[in-house]
């Protein structure tokens, strides 16, 4: 789908906050907004693990390969290369 020109695509929001983005094992708290896999030790700020999920659910949805950039916190976002950011 798209909305003013940009690609869209909806995810499901439930557990991107407490899901680990590494192994998909349920992390728990590790302090103030941090949280910790118990599996395989990813340790990240909440709101990054919940960008990194969404990011996840919308890259498996794509029907077709689209051209990705590394992004600032690690993942890989749709655009142009990292080079014309």
């Amino acid at each position: 789908m798209e909305k003013h020109g940009d690609l869209v695509v909806k995810v499901n929001p439930k557990e991107t906050s407490t899901t680990c983005p590494a192994c998909g094992s349920k992390m728990i708290s590790n302090g103030y907004r941090k949280i910790r896999c118990s599996n395989c030790d990813f340790e990240e700020n909440r709101g990054v693990v919940t960008v990194l999920n969404i990011e996840k659910r919308a890259l498996e949805k794509w029907e077709e390969p689209y051209p990705l950039r590394p992004s600032a916190y690690g993942g890989c976002k749709p655009g142009i290369d990292a080079g014309n950011r």
